[in-house]
């Protein structure tokens, strides 16, 4: 379960098989690298991964089945620099 995700449309159903991004954010001892292929089996378009203990914002986008890291967020037309400035870390 991702701790958040953001969807083309608004869900009319309880269940919704993908979304367009999937928002992670690291903890001590979890699984979020080990989901990848899980969202990419469902085609999630953009992976956004947050590590509060580094204040850093790192994205994956979907390609050939596969995810490759970029700098920016496409879905979300932001630099994650940029976005990472913007958020209030702990």
């Amino acid at each position: 379960m991702p701790d958040g995700g953001y969807h083309r449309s608004r869900p009319t159903t309880v269940w919704v098989p993908t979304a367009a991004i999937v928002v992670e954010i690291l903890s001590p001892d979890d699984e979020t690298y080990e989901k990848f292929a899980f969202y990419a089996a469902h085609e999630v378009d953009e992976l956004v991964v947050a590590d509060p203990g580094t204040s850093r914002i790192r994205c994956w986008r979907l390609g050939g089945g596969a995810y490759a890291e970029v700098s920016a967020s496409e879905l979300l037309q932001i630099e994650l620099r940029e976005l990472a400035a913007l958020i209030n870390w702990p």
